[in-house]
């Protein structure tokens, strides 16, 4: 996870912080402007969200409530001086996303109590950005309340933020932390938006494709009845569930889809593919995609929705999924799914085909969580010849890690274009490729 804070200075804009953001891969913006009234905030926050939405970003208020709720932002960021987070909780509901500095496990253990969504945690360093700076953590500061979060069984994602250079981000990813938080550095760079991507490729690089597993967030009795009946109602198939919840994890099947489970823990779904052989059933939890959603599929592909349900981003370690096939190929389609594609997701019949985005010849899903409308040509030329280079690099034995990035206009569900990245013994590739 990496978060951007808006920050002003003489030669950026907060418009101009958030663009560079954006366009350096971050898909998390916190509209940060200290002293500024509501008036003078609005219409900034207004055009930060529509360029978030264009770009399939999370966008979240610092400190105004009330002003997250009247634009519909995703979110509020709370500090230690502002209103206390139960009460933004009342005002907000549950479709809210709420987060709260802390600099003490006490800090953590109270926005626990309270119900936050994230720990904003800090500063790992001195820095300019705030004012009223808390006592500075460091990476052993980090670790003691990361150890303490562990023993006291909670499970909120936690951001360090204060300082961080792209040399820190190795070490403080070690210490159990989930993401980080940057601002100012990013800015005073001499060229942000590549910054902004170096960073955010460091990051990925040590959270790992099968980092989103550890954010499981604790949620009360009532609240898993509450998201049951929820997520119940976005299935065809609601009638035949059979729900069974514990403390933190909701599980979901199928009496008529005997292959179709799920567990459900907060914004996280986990489940396993259908059989990848032999047009096998496949699960019907990944053919129905919700919004807003982090879905992990085999413990081996993750993919991030949108509050479209759109997937905007997946990623794979290729060789442990070749190596779970045990290398062999699998040339079946699901017919039935390829037609849901089109259907379902504004494919054009008889032009595009249901492109799947890790390929099947090496352990792709066959589910629908794993395909989009593609143009034929597209998918059996360009993106097939990158695929083909991953798989002969498979079969080589090479580490492959892999990544694609999903780009819409408006409420479209199919993608104008896809990012194809690819990494072959930790030499990186990208390629953009039109779906005309």
């Amino acid at each position: 996870m990496v978060q951007f804070i808006t920050h002003y200075t003489e030669k950026y804009s907060y418009l101009d912080s958030v663009r560079i953001a954006l366009e350096g891969g971050c898909r998390w913006i916190q509209l940060r402007m200290k002293d500024a009234s509501p008036e003078e905030i609005l219409p900034i926050a207004e055009k930060a969200l529509a360029m978030c939405r264009e770009y399939h970003a999370t966008f979240i208020i610092d400190d105004h409530v009330e002003l997250a709720k009247q634009i519909k932002a995703d979110g509020v960021h709370l500090g230690k001086l502002d209103m206390p987070i139960a009460e933004a909780r009342r005002i907000l509901g549950k479709d809210f996303l709420i987060g709260g500095t802390a600099n003490t496990f006490e800090d953590v253990l109270a926005h626990y109590k309270s119900r936050a969504d994230y720990i904003g945690c800090g500063p790992f360093r001195f820095t300019t950005t705030k004012k009223n700076l808390s006592p500075v953590l460091g990476l052993e500061g980090y670790r003691h309340i990361v150890l303490q979060m562990k023993e006291a069984d909670i499970h909120l994602p936690i951001v360090a933020i204060g300082g961080i250079t792209k040399e820190d981000i190795p070490s403080l990813m070690k210490t159990g932390i989930t993401g980080i938080a940057l601002s100012g550095s990013i800015l005073r760079a001499e060229n942000p938006n590549e910054e902004m991507k170096e960073r955010f490729g460091v990051v990925v690089d040590e959270l790992g494709p099968d980092y989103l597993a550890k954010m499981v967030a604790s949620v009360t009795d009532s609240e898993i009845d509450a998201e049951v009946k929820d997520n119940e109602e976005k299935f065809d198939f609601a009638d035949d569930i059979i729900v069974q919840s514990s403390k933190d994890v909701i599980e979901m099947s199928s009496k008529k889809f005997p292959n179709s489970a799920i567990k459900i823990s907060g914004n996280t779904l986990i489940g396993k593919g259908g059989s990848l052989i032999d047009n096998g059933p496949v699960n019907e939890f990944l053919n129905h995609v919700l919004p807003n959603k982090t879905y992990i599929v085999d413990d081996l592909f993750v993919y991030q929705t949108d509050h479209l349900g759109r997937v905007t981003s997946c990623s794979s370690n290729r060789t442990k999924a070749f190596q779970k096939l045990g290398g062999k190929r699998n040339p079946q389609r699901n017919s039935d799914v390829q037609k849901m594609v089109i259907d379902h997701l504004d494919g054009r019949k008889g032009l595009d085909d249901g492109g799947h985005l890790f390929s099947r010849n090496s352990g792709g899903p066959n589910e629908l969580i794993n395909q989009v409308p593609m143009d034929g040509k597209l998918n059996k030329g360009a993106y097939k010849k990158l695929e083909e280079i991953e798989e002969k690099a498979l079969r080589e034995g090479k580490n492959v890690q892999s990544k694609r990035n999903l780009l819409y206009k408006g409420d479209s569900k199919r993608p104008y274009a896809i990012e194809f990245i690819t990494t072959i013994d930790g030499i990186e590739t990208r390629t953009i490729l039109e779906n005309f």
